[in-house]
């Protein structure tokens, strides 16, 4: 990736903090942007008390919706039947012309037809290994944690990355 910034949803945000690696991340010295309406979506107190501390060191940045882009967040809700909190993220994405970070199916098709770049955990955590910010054991472990925080993430990819990684 060449431009070192993303938009972040909020399925991301909480596999980084399940997975333990949420610090790791932001070593790899991408700016890392989400949206105030990612941010309303983040009740877990652990999550919540991550993402506010990242934010303190301005590791984390957070687009505020302007009331202008409030019609295009809409459209984008509309069209693609996705969350208002996803839609945000597609158009800051969109208008950075920035990769957008998700997990989520529907808002991955949605960015992929709007022409942006969509990336995800795996991604992040195949970077972290590769640019040694993680051990491939640590990578395996916040796989596992991240998986078992419920994160739906394709099995069989999972699945070689921890074979692979634990080997």
């Amino acid at each position: 990736m060449e431009d070192r910034v993303v938009v972040q949803d909020a399925n991301v945000l909480m596999d980084l903090v399940n997975g333990g690696i949420l610090d790791a991340w932001f070593r790899l010295g991408i700016e890392t942007w989400t949206t105030d309406f990612v941010l309303a979506e983040i009740k877990d107190p652990k999550q919540e008390t991550t993402v506010t501390k990242a934010m303190g060191k301005r590791q984390l940045l957070v687009a505020e919706s302007a009331t202008e882009s409030y019609g295009q967040i809409s459209g984008f809700h509309t069209t693609w039947g996705i969350s208002i909190a996803d839609a945000s993220v597609l158009h800051t994405a969109k208008a950075m012309e920035v990769p957008l970070m998700s997990g989520d199916a529907t808002l991955r098709k949605a960015a992929s037809r709007e022409g942006v770049q969509v990336i995800g955990v795996l991604w992040a955590l195949d970077e972290l290994v590769d640019n040694v910010k993680i051990s491939a054991g640590e990578a395996a472990w916040a796989l596992v944690q991240i998986l078992e925080a419920g994160s739906y993430l394709p099995k069989a990819e999972c699945e070689k990355r921890i074979k692979i990684w634990v080997s």
